[in-house]
């Protein structure tokens, strides 16, 4: 069934009554009020753009169009966003971080699709755009928490500590850096691994029920 604007309605006043709220003197969080503001707007803009872009997808059903959606679109996007935010950025972030999306993404989306799910056609971009879609956001998660609490951890909290493992002789990539690595890797997994914990007892997977 379609959405019409009237069902949109409680949504719209939930987020301006918080929007409000944050923004109060009392609060004192008119950072965060602003930041919600531009939030809920983009929310409401990009979903809408999505519908209007998708429509084409779905009806042409062309393999090289969905493909190139994910690839070209939807990757370099998370990519730009898993770099963004951090404090401390490297020249190489962008790129590598798009390389390790598009490297677990592919590898899951090609073993779901292929494996799984199994649509007719295997390109189907009411099964393909979705599913890429979850992948991608989950990677996101990951991506953005590693790479920040890397770079915080090498710039901040033992910059002297990697210095001093430099100075005697420890290499770069690996040994100096991987206590940092490490940090980097459990933090980037415990949202995962606390939604795969409550997995069909709290939270379920949206393409189950439906």
């Amino acid at each position: 069934d379609e959405l019409s604007n009237f069902d949109l309605l409680p949504a719209t006043i939930v987020m301006v009554g918080c929007v409000i709220a944050f923004g109060s003197p009392l609060m004192g969080l008119a950072n965060l009020a602003e930041d919600m503001l531009i939030a809920g707007i983009r929310t409401a803009v990009q979903l809408t753009g999505l519908g209007l872009v998708l429509t084409p997808f779905f009806v042409t059903k062309k393999a090289h169009l969905v493909v190139l959606y994910v690839v070209c679109f939807m990757l370099p996007l998370a990519a730009y966003e898993a770099t963004a935010r951090t404090t401390y950025t490297v020249p190489s972030a962008f790129t590598n971080a798009f390389l390790g999306l598009s490297s677990g993404v592919i590898s899951m989306s090609v073993v779901a699709v292929g494996c799984v799910v199994r649509p007719k056609p295997w390109y189907s971009p009411r099964h393909v755009i979705p599913m890429a879609g979850m992948l991608i956001n989950n990677a996101l998660t990951s991506t953005s928490l590693g790479l920040a609490t890397v770079l915080d951890e090498l710039q901040e909290d033992s910059p002297h500590y990697f210095e001093t493992l430099l100075a005697f002789g420890a290499s770069p990539l690996w040994e100096a850096s991987r206590p940092a690595f490490v940090k980097g890797i459990t933090k980037s997994m415990t949202p995962l691994l606390s939604s795969m914990n409550v997995i069909g007892l709290i939270a379920i997977p949206g393409m189950m029920t439906g």
